[in-house]
């Protein structure tokens, strides 16, 4: 079992680029003097957990911005904050949840930065915070996360050759 392995023997990799995080979101016909726009979290590097926290983070501006546009101020904190809101700093351990995938068929924001991250094949964790249902982790095993994030990070290096 190339999951098994992976957990057992872990490895380091410095990688550049991240794949993106995609914000799928839906304005509601009283958005925004009255409604939020109601939206999914997905992405492949982060756990259930971590996304969940960025969704409530998310819930927490739109209280800020009660009444007026929010998607930049969300599209804004995804991409520049990211990183530092989840205390995330290299080497970063991947972790998988549970979760399935969901059907991403809208917009999407991408905080990928140029990073040099350390990724640590991890292990499975239970989530002991509840995971937001807004949240997905859109990966199907450690194997095939750790496959695209390497793979993202190559194609990345290849299009920006002054990376």
């Amino acid at each position: 079992n190339s999951n098994e392995y992976l957990r057992n023997s872990g490895f380091e990799y410095a990688i550049c680029f991240l794949p993106p995080l995609v914000l799928n979101f839906e304005l509601p016909p009283d958005y925004p003097s009255t409604s939020p726009p109601s939206f999914t979290l997905s992405g492949k590097w982060l756990s259930p957990t971590q996304l969940s926290a960025l969704c409530r983070h998310l819930d927490r501006l739109w209280e800020e911005h009660r009444g007026s546009v929010v998607l930049f101020a969300w599209m804004q904190f995804l991409k520049e904050e990211t990183l530092a809101y989840l205390n995330i700093v290299s080497p970063f351990e991947l972790k998988m949840g549970s979760q399935k995938k969901v059907q991403r068929n809208t917009a999407q924001a991408s905080p990928t930065t140029e990073l040099d991250f350390g990724g640590a094949a991890g292990s499975d964790v239970d989530e002991e915070e509840v995971v937001d249902e807004r949240a997905v982790q859109d990966v199907a095993s450690l194997s095939s996360l750790i496959r695209e994030i390497l793979d993202f990070d190559q194609a990345q290096q290849i299009k920006s050759p002054r990376y």
